[in-house]
């Protein structure tokens, strides 16, 4: 290590400038893959989500061993932070490469690269670079940033390329004992063949486990027609799916999160989301109820937003009065009718001074933590009390909408 640092100091000295952002890089990766989308809601098998910053050893190692310029060592080298995912089953590896192209959260950089132990179906020559390595070595690599969604449009961790690596749980297996064995001696040739030989047993034991949970989801299947259940769980994947069917539309990973939980908490199943979002009751009562109370048409997260909630009533009156109940809470109708609901309870609390003053406001919005409240010109007199009584809006704001710590007073064109 001392003789690598020794070697190459300048090397050093810019990685340990950019450690900082490394690691804030592997702390956002980490949570955009340690999340129920992918380990919950998307179908697949998952054993282990890591993610990881090179080590500055490791770092400089491969730069030797690789013979990288200097000058191009942090354009070239795609590794230093990267994330692995080791899925139970081959079936697996197309579930999680359709959540990572799906999901919203990256942006990739040229095709995934496949180290094949068998042929997948699904991985299609345009859409891939298939290769297979001597050694034996078995897994999907993708290069990718942080997405603008998840970082925003000018972030330096979006600039970032990373590698994302898939593996089922025996190709893990064999990488962790070549690395053990094969990257810490210098391997004779004629060894090599051992390294085949272990890559082909653990590839059958692959399809042997696939097998096996192929028979076992056959027999659920068959318990389950047996005893009239049907069991179809919702998945990130057939959402979407339903979604684009539906109403035509693409809704991001992060909108379907929320979604997804509360129909697992509920135990609704695709069977009965079609069956709500085909009635053409529900689809008018939403639409009527965000028209009326959020002064807007309804989306598509609209009507799949209040399903759960519209199948608790027994009857269309009854799903009005609970979708209704539940707008009323939600900060969006706190943000539309904010004016609203403070002179309702400075009426209820018998200050009419300050709801008279108030009332002569141009707009009165929240934002964050804030209430901004705006008199038009000539107002400076009804401004200057709610300003002098900002402590006393600042306890009615935070009954109604909680945490506000500040209310701004501005009169327009000052």
């Amino acid at each position: 290590m001392s003789a690598l640092l020794k070697a190459r100091p300048s090397l050093s000295s810019q990685y340990q400038a950019n450690l900082g952002i490394y690691s804030n890089l592997e702390a956002r990766l980490s949570s955009a893959l340690n999340c129920p989308l992918l380990l919950e809601h998307s179908g697949a098998n998952i054993y282990r989500v890591m993610t990881r910053v090179k080590t500055l050893e490791s770092f400089l190692s491969k730069i030797q061993r690789r013979g990288f310029p200097e000058d191009q060592v942090f354009q070239v080298m795609t590794d230093i932070v990267g994330a692995r995912i080791i899925c139970m089953f081959p079936e697996d590896l197309e579930k999680i490469h359709l959540y990572l192209t799906e999901c919203g959260s990256f942006i990739f950089e040229g095709v995934p690269k496949v180290y094949l132990w068998d042929d997948l179906p699904w991985v299609k020559s345009d859409e891939f670079y298939v290769t297979r390595k001597s050694t034996g070595y078995g897994s999907i690599h993708y290069l990718a940033r942080l997405s603008p969604a998840l970082v925003g449009p000018n972030s330096e961790l979006g600039k970032i390329v990373f590698e994302i690596q898939v593996r089922t749980l025996m190709q893990e297996a064999w990488a962790a004992l070549e690395h053990a064995i094969g990257y810490k001696h210098d391997i004779p040739e004629r060894i090599r063949g051992y390294f085949d030989s272990s890559a082909e047993l653990l590839g059958v034991l692959d399809k042997a486990f696939q097998r096996l949970k192929a028979q076992s989801d056959k027999l659920e299947g068959e318990l389950n027609e047996e005893n009239s259940i049907t069991p179809e769980r919702l998945t990130l994947f057939s959402l979407k799916g339903f979604i684009r069917r539906r109403f035509h539309d693409n809704l991001p990973g992060t909108q379907l999160a929320p979604l997804l939980e509360e129909y697992r908490l509920q135990k609704l199943n695709l069977a009965e989301l079609v069956r709500i979002t085909n009635s053409r009751d529900y689809l008018n009562l939403v639409d009527e109820l965000c028209r009326d109370l959020l002064k807007r048409p309804a989306a598509t997260c609209d009507f799949l937003h209040w399903v759960c909630t519209f199948r608790r009533a027994t009857n269309l009156e009854e799903g009005r009065r609970f979708i209704e109940d539940r707008i009323r809470g939600t900060r969006e109708f706190q943000e539309c009718h904010t004016l609203d609901l403070i002179i309702s309870v400075l009426r209820q609390l018998g200050d009419k001074e300050l709801t008279t003053r108030l009332q002569m406001a141009l707009t009165v919005r929240l934002a964050g933590r804030q209430l901004m409240i705006l008199f038009g010109p000539g107002k400076e007199t009804a401004a200057e009390y709610v300003k002098e009584h900002s402590g006393r809006l600042v306890e009615v704001s935070r009954m109604i909408f909680g945490p506000i710590n500040q209310v701004t007073v501005q009169v327009q064109g000052k």
